[in-house]
């Protein structure tokens, strides 16, 4: 199945790139225009002029244009305000000028077609007239890497005479020794310099960072940096290509103020969750709207289902996008950036520019790295020894807890129970499996990318293809990806231009059994390999798999390497974004841009579990096979309208647009078992069907939207954007919504009152208010479904099958509304070395989607309204610094937001304005409480007060706990009724963190680079299901090591944090309490890299342009009092009620890679 779709993808990229070579062949060549000074004297030049007691400013005025020379003078010592008169007709400039000489007692000095004012020297008053001799002048301008740079504006000082250099970035004109030629282009610092004698100046130019940050990309175009009022976060390929990353979504973490990313799991191409100033939603999608070169794309990670034991598909579909391919990325924040995506910006909206081609000769562009993962941290576990003292131990504790006063320790175990037997235990163990070594490994990545990028001012092309392989660090599990990309644009006459981007992908997910499967342990590697008793070995002597159910180990439990080795699962995901667009200018500021775009996204779910005694669901031992297939296809039309003109000092812009997208999916899933071969692993072998099922939806959206940019002098800012969206998700009655927005802006540092200082380079205050919309919910929620059932009818009990209602309509089922409100500042100092960003928002989320309780006459328990509201809060602060900037360079970028979350009302969702949350693990119970004017989801549960060392203590306890023995937890009875129950549980954690940063440092000696990231979150606790699956000292599974520091008597108390072993528990030491809860605060080295780039002359003679290598390490260090794998990974960050569990979540890595970056 994979090979056919490789070879039509290496087959279409083939017929692209012959297109695309046969266009290249007619395409003109860029030729610059040279020029010359043609200089005239005064006394060749004649001129009328009429003058009558007029300042003598107005004469040179008139001369300027009415001829082409420019005055040039000094306005403190020129008398330019001295009355004078004119008259003459057909006069020469000479003749003109004597006249002012002897009105004004001035000298002139012609130099070219400048004239210079003077007051006259000792010799007198006088005109003179200077003829420079001319210089032809050649060269050549590159970047700093050395590549040519075509299209500089090469122009000699106080002249008009200049060139534009050619696709080489060769120039060659005339100028006068003296003259000063000023090389600009957009985006480099202007070079000046002073001619000589030379014939031959080749000039270097430099990136200018001010002048790249000043357009940045909103929704339907580009504004001006200073010129933004709303909330904006920006991030180039630069720093994108820091981190190797799997998808470019990893790439944010820590860079941006606003932005949480989580790594929820280490697995390759694995799920990863973006959070835009937090959580705005309970039972609707959190995840912000991707826009890829202007189409808005589905970002769906959970598209299948999880019964029948087998694991639900979780996946992250921008993995599908090379980073490689990113020339930016910006993220709108408040309403006032987001609205004009309406109900889709609630959320925000992160907007991805891919890379463009540019005028010049093609530049051919290598990246390559290679590099070893291993994991984070691995948590240390009880050896085999230890383990059996345990097994002894919990089988004492319990067999004595049933008659203390008439049992023993040293009781023979032909009196026990078979449960509570202990010889078998007592014997040297012969085998000593450390389970997580079994399983995890270190594994190799690799990246190659290859792309081809050029032009001239008709076409400009880039054209890339890539291919990354990572293995995971467990067994089992990998990614692959295969994809490529084409962007062209085309100019095809002064009026109409035109292009088209073209992105095929295959992506490879082999995956194994961690967080995925939802329910409790069935195949879980992590699980199984944290419990696995290290007694027994990974094979027989034959080398089968050692059946770990026969060794006597609890029914849900297999063999770790058996599970990820044998149970296989292997997703594949197709992908094609294409959008093709046209732009027609009407007049010069009046411009249509239509766009036709369309997304294809196929992915193909296949599992496969072996005939095997090691696998635990099913008493009988069978084959199972699963299959799940998605289909989607989304098409999209824009046609966006603009009008931009400046008037004096007055600049505006209006945008006005329809847009109209749809979208439909068709999935299909089943599986069976009792498939008699390993051999054939396809759902139809089996002879036992589980199930079969299909499901086909669509949507629709029709848009109208609006935006309008004002400004005066460039310092009063106006900006206002509106947007209608039409949902088919939506009821009649609501199926319209109107997201309107509107921010203003003062450019402060502008005004003539401000004071002009090197402190303090510029200021602007931004404000903004706004509603967006949140249509991410299901797409018939508002009918009332029907479901399909089975009926038994008849005497003979005729299984037929049938309808039924499924949910409850509502006709007036709406958006969430988000209403926004933000302030900000930007200020920048000393020349624009330092830049501090600040923003404080408000947003509050009303129409929460929720099920409300509903009478049972209906048949029904609850339906879903929109009725609640939440509201987040908080500041965002960002800071950059050029702190040197000569020879040897550092700059520093450092970012901070604290978020604040509050439930304000949950419309009758619940119990008296409670809502508790059970996650979907076995008998683990209700961990969550959500309540009115509290945060999301708090961890919920008893409180522990230490350990009871005697029976003394538990006599004493305020508090019944009837089942307490020394060695058992203490519970904290807060209501104090005298009893530990329910109604003792109380908030015990918050999963949300106070606040996320991060910090980079980049330094640069010559062609040496180190920059430093640092990345970490303060506060945001973690329930550790895992560390109390490993801590519950049961006796029948595996521990962590530090539970040999457990109560063992009041003479060995332990560490005072691990109870005592027992099997039955009967305290309940192991509920839902904060014995349990952990700080999940880190700082991690999130990457170092260290490079060297080579020098131009030295790659010439190999055909090199620039060159360059790197070290570099991701994940290095993590500083945490977290106990688990690592304090980032979640079970389901996706979900807002399912915050901060570790349960068997596949951990992150670090990496290690070297690469080289060359271009030719």
């Amino acid at each position: 199945m994979k090979k056919p779709l490789l070879r039509q993808l290496l087959m279409l990229s083939k017929r692209i790139l012959y297109a695309f070579a046969i266009q290249l062949i007619f395409c003109s060549v860029l030729l610059a225009n040279t020029g010359k000074a043609q200089m005239k004297s005064i006394s060749e030049v004649k001129v009328s002029i009429s003058l009558d007691d007029q300042p003598l400013r107005k004469a040179f005025s008139q001369l300027e244009r009415k001829t082409d020379f420019k005055f040039t003078y000094n306005p403190n010592t020129i008398p330019l305000n001295q009355r004078i008169s004119l008259d003459l007709e057909n006069a020469t400039v000479y003749q003109v000028l004597e006249n002012l000489i002897r009105q004004t007692n001035l000298s002139f000095v012609q130099i070219n077609k400048n004239i210079h004012v003077k007051l006259p020297s000792d010799s007198g008053k006088s005109i003179s007239i200077q003829e420079l001799e001319f210089i032809d002048i050649q060269g050549k301008v590159t970047d700093a890497s050395g590549q040519p740079l075509p299209g500089v504006t090469v122009i000699v000082e106080g002249t008009t005479s200049g060139t534009v250099t050619d696709i080489d970035g060769s120039y060659s004109l005339s100028a006068s020794e003296g003259d000063v030629l000023i090389f600009s282009f957009v985006g480099f610092e202007s070079r000046r310099v002073t001619v000589g004698n030379q014939t031959t100046i080749d000039i270097q130019m430099a990136e200018d960072a001010q002048a790249l940050e000043e357009v940045v990309v909103v929704g339907y175009g580009t504004q001006d940096r200073r010129k933004i009022t709303g909330a904006i976060s920006s991030i180039d390929s630069e720093d994108l290509g820091v981190v190797p990353v799997t998808s470019f979504d990893q790439s944010l973490q820590g860079r941006l103020p606003g932005v949480q990313v989580t790594q929820t799991t280490g697995s390759p191409g694995g799920a990863v969750t973006v959070r835009i100033r937090g959580f705005g939603s309970i039972s609707a999608s959190n995840e912000p709207l991707y826009v890829v070169d202007g189409f808005p794309i589905e970002n769906e990670s959970n598209q299948g289902n999880s019964g029948s034991g087998f694991s639900r598909l979780s996946i992250n579909p921008l993995a599908s996008f090379d980073p490689n391919d990113i020339e930016s990325i910006d993220v709108l924040k408040d309403a006032a950036a987001a609205a004009i995506y309406g109900s889709r910006g609630a959320n925000g909206v992160v907007i991805i520019t891919t890379k463009k081609g540019k005028s010049g000769k093609p530049s051919i562009d290598f990246n390559h790295y290679t590099g070893w993962q291993v994991a984070t941290n691995l948590p240390e576990l009880m050896n085999s020894q230890e383990y059996l003292d345990m097994m002894v131990e919990a089988r004492n504790n319990s067999w004595v807890d049933g008659d203390p006063d008439n049992r023993s320790n040293s009781d023979p175990d032909e009196i026990r129970p078979g449960n509570l037997r202990v010889g078998q235990f007592q014997t040297a163990p012969q085998h000593d499996t450390n389970w997580l070594d079994e399983i995890f490994r270190t594994a190799m990545m690799s990246n190659y990318n290859l792309s081809i990028k050029g032009g001239n001012q008709n076409i400009k092309y880039a054209i890339s293809g890539g291919f990354f392989n990572q293995d995971g660090i467990i067994i089992g599990s990998g990614f692959k990806r295969y994809n490529f990309r084409a962007n062209i644009d085309i100019k095809a006459n002064e009026k109409l231009s035109m292009g088209f981007n073209f992105a095929p992908s295959i992506s490879i997910h082999d995956r194994i059994r961690t967080e995925g499967n939802g329910n409790f342990v069935q195949g879980s590697v992590i699980h199984a390999a944290i419990s696995a008793r290290p007694s027994f070995p990974v094979y027989n002597e034959d080398g089968t798999y050692f059946n770990h159910r026969a060794g006597g180990t609890p029914p849900f439990l297999s063999n770790p390497v058996f599970l990820a080795n044998e149970l296989e699962e292997e997703v594949n995901v197709s992908r094609i974004l294409t959008n093709y667009f046209a732009e027609y200018s009407f007049i010069e500021d009046l411009k249509l841009k239509v766009s036709l775009g369309a997304d294809f996204n196929n992915i193909t779910n296949l599992q496969f579990v072996p005939r095997s005694p090691n696998w635990p669901p099913f008493e009988a031992i069978v084959g199972q096979a699963y299959s799940f297939q998605s289909q989607a296809f989304s098409w999209l039309n824009e046609n966006i309208l603009t009008y931009s003109k400046k008037i004096g000092n007055h600049d505006f812009s209006i945008l006005g647009g329809a847009t109209f997208q749809k979208y439909r999916i068709n999935r299909m899933d089943g599986s069976s078992q009792n498939i008699p071969t390993n051999s054939i692993k396809t759902v139809s072998a089996g002879t036992v069907i589980n199930g079969l099922s299909q499901r086909i939806e669509e949507w629709s959206l029709v848009s109208y939207l609006a935006r309008a940019t004002y400004d005066y002098k460039g310092k009063y800012l106006i900006s206002a954007s509106a947007r209608t969206d039409g949902s088919s998700r939506f009821g009649s009655e609501t199926k319209y919504g109107f997201f309107p927005s509107g921010s203003i802006g003062w450019l402060f540092s502008d005004e003539s009152f401000f004071p002009q200082s090197k402190f303090f380079s510029e200021g602007k205050l931004r404000l903004s208010y706004g509603l967006t919309g949140n249509n991410s919910i299901g797409n018939y929620s508002r009918f009332a479904l029907l479901g399909n059932t089975r009926y038994v009818l008849g005497s003979d009990q005729q299984v037929v099958g049938g309808l039924s209602p499924s949910s409850i309509a509502n006709d007036e089922l709406g958006w969430e509304v988000s209403k926004s409100f933000n302030i900000g500042t930007d200020l920048y100092f000393f020349d624009n070395r330092i830049r501090l960003l600040a923003d404080y928002y408000i947003k509050n989320t009303n129409d929460l989607l929720l099920n409300v309780p509903v009478p049972v006459t209906t048949g029904f328990t609850s339906a879903l309204q929109n009725i609640g509201e939440v509201r987040n809060w908080g500041w965002e602060f960002a800071l950059n610094t050029v702190n040197f900037d000569k020879e040897f360079k550092w700059s520093s970028d450092f970012n901070i937001s604290f978020n604040n979350n509050r439930i304000i009302d949950l419309g009758g969702s619940g119990v008296d304005g409670v809502l508790l949350i059970e996650p979907p693990i076995f008998a683990i119970g209700q961990i969550y409480i959500n309540q009115e004017g509290q945060p999301f989801s708090q961890f919920y549960g008893f409180k522990t007060d230490g350990i009871f060392q005697t029976e003394e203590e538990i006599a004493n306890h305020n508090a019944e706990q009837p089942f307490a023995r020394p060695g058992d937890y203490r519970f904290v009875d807060l209501n104090n009724d005298g009893i530990i129950d329910a109604q003792d549980r109380t908030v015990i954690g918050n999963p949300l963190p106070d606040f996320f940063y991060g910090l980079n440092n980049r330094f640069s000696y010559k062609n040496i680079e180190l920059s430093i990231f640092l990345q970490g979150v303060s506060g945001g606790d973690i329930f550790n299901i895992n560390g109390r699956s490993g801590a519950t000292l049961g006796g029948t599974t595996n521990q962590l090591k530090d539970a040999v520091n457990r109560w063992k008597s009041p003479s060995e108390p332990g560490d005072g944090f691990h109870s005592r072993a027992n099997v039955n528990d009967r305290n309940g030491n192991s509920r839902i309490s904060d014995r349990w809860v952990e700080d999940g605060s880190f700082l991690r080295v999130k990457n170092i890299t260290l490079s060297y780039t080579f020098k131009p002359a030295l790659l010439n003679s190999i055909g090199l342009k620039t060159a360059r290598i790197y070290l570099q390490g991701t994940n290095i260090l993590t500083f945490t009092n977290y106990s688990g794998f690592d304090p980032e990974a979640s079970f389901s960050n996706n979900n807002p009620l399912l915050q901060g569990l570790d349960w068997q979540v596949y951990p992150l890595n670090k990496t290690y890679t070297v690469g080289i970056n060359a271009s030719f």
